[in-house]
């Protein structure tokens, strides 16, 4: 007979992709758990949204596991 023997390893990302948005004194602030905070304004801004990027701060924590 032929033993087969495998690992049962899955990849999946530790922290959660929550995200909350607030509007406050004229501006929008989304804070998200996430990294690459300017390329996610930009994106948000010019597809989605419609917003010039200036208008968006978008604020995330300290959540590790990036090298840039």
């Amino acid at each position: 007979g032929l033993d087969l023997v495998n690992n049962r390893l899955v990849g999946s990302p530790l922290e959660t992709r929550g995200a909350m948005a607030t509007f406050a004194d004229g501006r929008h602030t989304l804070h998200v758990a996430g990294q690459g905070v300017h390329a996610m304004r930009d994106m948000l801004c010019e597809d989605i949204l419609g917003l010039p990027s200036e208008d968006l701060r978008v604020v995330t924590p300290d959540v590790g596991g990036g090298s840039a």
